[in-house]
């Protein structure tokens, strides 16, 4: 499948407003997913070792930083402008610039658990990309903001920020239960839409 928008993403404008939304969101009102990620990372008894993969950013670092003691955070992003932005606005050095295509299972020992933001929600091929990280088997995968269908995987095409034309990935139910079941996962925990995979 050709792929018309693999570097959408890469683009310093869209990030600088993602950046100011989020410096906002956390001023004043953080949004549902923020909070659900808070509550089950702090329901955990382990010292995790998260990696965000398509950091943007790095909110998540903060939010963290923030709220969730037990936890240890590392950004990657493919987009090398994401990474600096997060690295100057954030004061911290762990964010990388890496595809999620450049992970393998070296690159993955040292974490207990995989964190995927908005990643899973603007690829076209998001089911794939989810079982190739799954595929690593590390203990914990959190995915926020995953939209279900009752029928097959689809996606759709909007522009974000004003700014870039991008993927909206809903995963058919089905598919997703089969492709977690399949890699030995199960479903820990859940809290608007955000889910928490655990390896059997």
């Amino acid at each position: 499948m050709e792929d018309n928008y693999i570097d959408s993403w890469k683009n310093k404008s869209v990030f600088l407003k993602q950046l100011e939304l989020n410096k906002r969101e956390l001023d004043n009102n953080y949004p549902p997913h923020w909070y659900s990620f808070i509550n089950i990372v702090n329901s955990l008894d382990d010292k995790i070792n998260l990696l965000d993969i398509g950091c943007g950013v790095g909110s998540y670092y903060e939010i963290c930083r923030k709220h969730c003691p037990n936890l240890v955070y590392n950004g990657i992003d493919y987009s090398e402008d994401a990474i600096n932005i997060a690295k100057n606005e954030w004061n911290y050095n762990n964010f990388f610039i890496k595809d999620v295509t450049e992970i393998d299972k070296d690159y993955l020992k040292d974490y207990n658990m995989i964190h995927m933001g908005g990643l899973l929600a603007v690829l076209p091929n998001a089911d794939d990309v989810l079982n190739f990280i799954l595929g690593f088997g590390v203990k914990y995968v959190f995915i926020s903001r995953m939209e279900l269908s009752n029928g097959s995987s689809e996606f759709s095409t909007y522009k974000a920020y004003d700014e870039i034309m991008t993927y909206r990935y809903k995963h058919g139910k089905d598919k997703i239960i089969k492709l977690i079941d399949d890699n030995n996962y199960y479903l820990y925990k859940s809290e608007n839409n955000n889910i928490l995979l655990k390896i059997k």
